[in-house]
């Protein structure tokens, strides 16, 4: 088992130094040379600090890092833009408020994410759950955005500073703005970005560039699996296995899709029911001449919960891996029967495990392997199974 997850290891990382693709760009040195040419689009989840580039496709790629470029562009797709700002770095998560107090800022320097660039430009910066918004009017100073959540004195309500109204008021606004519209203005990317847009075009900026920001996709596929079990079995009379059995089930897969990296990473559940019937002959530890009958009869529902990552080959396939925990229940009167005499299961196992697939179009080809689990209710006997499955997937729904 450990060989088949160390081979999942080596294929991430080989399918990962490939995957990511070069795309036409430029960025701006610090002298104010625009260097045109090809940055690797990573789709970066949190702002980043340097970047991969290619004067020409087939050279060698260098790593421009922050200290060496004011801003960069994969064209169509994003853009960054270097500044020295103030940052405030309270965090908006609940477990994470404190008491109302002074904002406390600190200077870095940032590549920060056009959201909207125009005559007032609105920028983006996250960085391990910590997101913050910037803005910048005809291209002056950058400030942020301030929005605070604290809790009052009796350390149960939570209120809210919301500086970021008064800025917009005082900074971006047309003078058919009313500070009513700020009021109901709520502090996140696409409300901010509407504003932004609404105002640009207000003010008749000639560029009212609008960078997308990707949401979560849901999808949902059909599944059906083409499954091969073996059962060991071991208490203090009969020790043996039963022959491999082949069998069929069925169910459906619910994976999101993570918003960065290209789609690149997803989050899968995947209840699936199926079958197993088995019989074999044993004899006992003891050498007996008298044979055993023993018979399977297994009602299997299972429930793998996991991550994948997939590896681009071309616009509509891909190669992906998998792992994570398979949730296992043995429904109703599954049992092993030796001789009239019931070895019982238990209700609930969890294995883990890991797998290796191809998708194209709307199909899905998955190998998935599982460790071994004791299946057994009792601690007077063991009952060792084992999973190895052939995943056929159609996807019926994306959104």
């Amino acid at each position: 088992m450990k060989t088949r997850f160390t081979f999942l290891i080596v294929l991430f990382s080989i399918f990962n130094s490939f995957a990511q693709k070069y795309e036409s760009g430029y960025y701006i040195d610090n002298t104010g040379n625009k260097i045109e040419g090809f940055i690797k689009d990573v789709d970066w989840k949190n702002n980043p600090k340097s970047f991969e580039f290619k004067k020409n496709i087939e050279d060698n790629n260098s790593t421009i890092t922050i200290e060496m470029c004011q801003e960069f562009s994969i064209n169509n797709v994003s853009k960054y833009t270097r500044s020295k700002v103030q940052i405030e770095k309270s965090s908006l998560v609940f477990q994470n408020i404190d008491y109302e107090k002074e904002l406390v800022f600190t200077e870095e320097t940032l590549f920060l994410k056009h959201l909207i660039t125009g005559k007032n430009t609105l920028y983006y910066y996250y960085d391990g759950g910590l997101e913050k918004f910037f803005y910048s009017k005809n291209d002056k100073t950058i400030k942020q955005l301030i929005y605070v959540k604290f809790l009052a004195k009796d350390g149960i309500e939570i209120k809210a500073n919301e500086k970021y109204k008064r800025q917009l008021w005082e900074d971006v606004r047309c003078e058919s703005t009313k500070f009513s519209d700020l009021n109901s203005l709520k502090f996140n990317g696409t409300e901010l970005k509407k504003y932004f847009t609404k105002i640009n075009t207000c003010n008749g900026s000639l560029e009212n560039v609008v960078f997308q920001t990707k949401k979560s996709i849901f999808s949902l596929k059909g599944v059906v699996t083409a499954n091969s079990d073996k059962i060991d079995f071991d208490d203090e009379i009969v020790k043996g296995s039963f022959d491999k059995k082949t069998g069929i089930g069925g169910g459906f897969e619910m994976e999101l899709l993570m918003p960065y990296n290209n789609y690149s990473w997803g989050i899968f559940i995947e209840p699936t029911y199926s079958k197993l019937e088995s019989q074999k002959s044993f004899r006992n530890k003891f050498n007996s001449p008298t044979l055993l009958n023993g018979k399977v009869d297994m009602a299997i529902f299972q429930v793998p919960v996991g991550i994948r990552h997939y590896f681009k080959t071309s616009k509509s396939s891909n190669v992906f891996i998998a792992a994570g925990m398979n949730l296992t229940n043995f429904s109703g009167e599954t049992k092993i029967d030796f001789q009239n005499v019931d070895y019982y299961l238990s209700n609930f196992t969890t294995t883990f495990f890991g797998s290796v697939g191809f998708n194209f179009s709307k199909a899905y080809l998955e190998f998935r392997f599982n460790t071994k689990n004791n299946a057994s209710d009792s601690s007077g006997y063991d009952v060792g199974f084992n999973r190895t499955s052939l995943v056929l997937k159609y996807e019926i729904f994306r959104k």
